[in-house]
């Protein structure tokens, strides 16, 4: 699927040196996959939230 987004620069140096992806695609592609997978997880307590695939309990 062809799509034109706007990314936080910043964000996507600091994920593409974390990764070592080399390309926006790919790390947009890992982010879904790694989004959807979190999303997946059974068991996960109904006090999570998922913020930009970080994981906040509140307790």
């Amino acid at each position: 699927m062809r799509t034109h987004i706007v990314l936080d620069e910043q964000l996507v140096s600091e994920a593409m040196s974390l990764s070592q992806i080399k390309t926006k695609r790919e790390l947009v592609e890992q982010a879904l996959k790694e989004f959807i997978s979190i999303r997946k997880r059974p068991n996960l307590p109904s006090n999570t939230i998922w913020c930009c695939c970080t994981m906040i309990v509140i307790i």
